[in-house]
């Protein structure tokens, strides 16, 4: 148990000599649990490689997901820009109309 004073600091330096997995390290102040005092400690040899090989299949479908999405956004944007001319031509003869009905009114 290591007490900490308000707004003040303590470093802790400890060696696993006989212990390898998972462990708990924790605050007993509850408010401190929940803003990050409370988290798993995995002990063991450094574990920083990144075997691409190991991870074909995640990136396979990485790519088929980027390719998917690529080919559905231009598609949208082409359906797009067909309807927004459609939309012109509404609205341009719903504005004769409200032009013709404003010269009646007046």
């Amino acid at each position: 148990t290591v007490v900490v004073p308000p707004n003040g600091r303590t470093r802790v330096w400890v060696q696993y000599k006989e212990y390898t997995g998972k462990t708990l390290f924790h605050c007993h102040f509850l408010a401190h649990e929940d803003t990050g005092m409370m988290a798993t400690l995995f002990i063991g040899p450094p574990d920083v490689v990144f075997d691409w090989k190991e991870h074909i299949p995640l990136l396979t479908g990485m790519a088929i997901g980027v390719v998917a999405v690529s080919l559905i956004l231009a598609t949208v944007t082409w359906f797009r820009s067909e309807s927004e001319e459609s939309m012109k031509v509404y609205y341009s003869s719903v504005a004769a109309m409200n032009n013709l009905k404003s010269k009646t009114l007046d």
